[in-house]
């Protein structure tokens, strides 16, 4: 279809208002090619911040599950000390008991020790009545015989006194060195009065 002249010419006398002039593709790239690098830069620290940010968030809740499990495993030691403490004190003395007794039996003279500490921590002319179990009386005679000569000690046996015991008593009192008084007195010492015997 043909156009009419008057349309043809003044297209052609007019100049066209078409708008800012036409940018050709070598003038858009460089722009282009800048807007992707800054988008991608503001990509790349947006998503570093972010990782940071959930990074941050994981160590502090590990953090916060290592503090518990430490205060766990503190009330765990803490109870278990409490719970475990008095048996394990009351083993020890038991092995300690049986370790005298084992010595006792083996020929420790246990009484005669006692008896000469005693004899030790008095007055020099103090009178002592030493009683001990009849097992014993050999031995702390053959050890004493000097002080049972002079008088100062009297030995007398005494078969409700267990081996290596022995009960002083003197002008300044009695003192009860058996093994069982001995044993007592270190349970109330560790244990408290309560749990002694």
């Amino acid at each position: 279809m043909g156009r009419s002249r008057s349309t043809t010419r003044l297209l052609a006398d007019e100049p066209a208002n078409l708008g800012p002039p036409f940018v050709g593709m070598s003038n858009l790239e460089p722009e282009s090619g800048q807007a992707a690098e800054d988008a991608t830069e503001r990509d790349y620290q947006e998503g570093l911040i972010r990782a940071q940010e959930e990074l941050a968030a994981e160590v502090e809740a590990f953090r916060g599950r290592v503090q518990e499990s430490l205060r766990r495993i503190s009330e765990y030691e803490e109870t278990f000390a409490v719970e475990h403490e008095k048996r394990i004190l009351e083993l020890t003395l038991a092995a300690a008991s049986r370790i005298v007794r084992e010595r006792i039996d083996a020929g420790d003279e246990v009484a005669v020790r006692v008896l000469g500490e005693a004899l030790a921590a008095l007055p020099g002319s103090t009178r002592v009545k030493a009683r001990l179990h009849p097992d014993d009386v050999e031995s702390v005679v053959d050890q004493n015989r000097a002080n049972i000569e002079a008088g100062r000690i009297e030995v007398v046996a005494d078969e409700t006194l267990s081996r290596g015991g022995v009960i002083l008593e003197s002008d300044f009192g009695s003192i009860d060195a058996t093994v069982e008084t001995a044993e007592t007195h270190a349970r109330e010492a560790l244990l408290g009065a309560e749990d002694a015997p």
